[in-house]
């Protein structure tokens, strides 16, 4: 399995509403003003750091998904590791620098959609994807899109 397929499916659960940033990027927009390379490129970052954050908030969920489909880097995660001890060690300097290695996975995975960002997207969606704070807002974007 590819590098992109384990993090996708590795965050299948929190990754959703970054499936619907891409539809929303990569379908043809009536308005006129495109964005820049830049913007897109600043979209993806953004919706990788919603994208962790959602993760963040249940420890819990994030360790039976990283449990039920490993993906890069999961495998260096220390063997006496438990769900109940999971939470804590994410605070230690260890886990600090693990969710710092999950970030480039994911940030890899946002990235695939800045060509068509480029290509097709708005500087309308782009301005409302950057404004977001929750899962709720960028379908709130996807909306405005279609």
């Amino acid at each position: 399995m590819t590098k992109f397929r384990c993090t996708l499916a590795m965050m299948r659960v929190r990754l959703a509403f970054g499936l619907l940033l891409w539809m929303s990027l990569g379908c043809h927009s009536s308005s006129t003003t495109k964005p820049t390379r830049e913007r897109c490129i600043q979209v993806s970052e953004h919706v990788a750091d919603l994208i962790l954050a959602e993760s963040m908030k249940d420890p819990g969920t994030l360790w039976d998904a990283i449990k039920a489909e490993p993906g890069p880097g999961d495998d260096a995660l220390p063997a006496d590791l438990s769900k109940e001890t999971f939470a804590a060690w994410l605070d230690s300097p260890a886990g600090k620098t693990w969710m710092l290695q999950r970030r480039g996975n994911v940030l890899a995975a946002t990235r695939q959609a800045v060509d068509g960002c480029v290509q097709n997207g708005s500087e309308a969606v782009v301005s409302c994807l950057l404004a977001a704070r929750s899962k709720a807002d960028v379908d709130a974007c996807d909306a405005k899109a279609h």
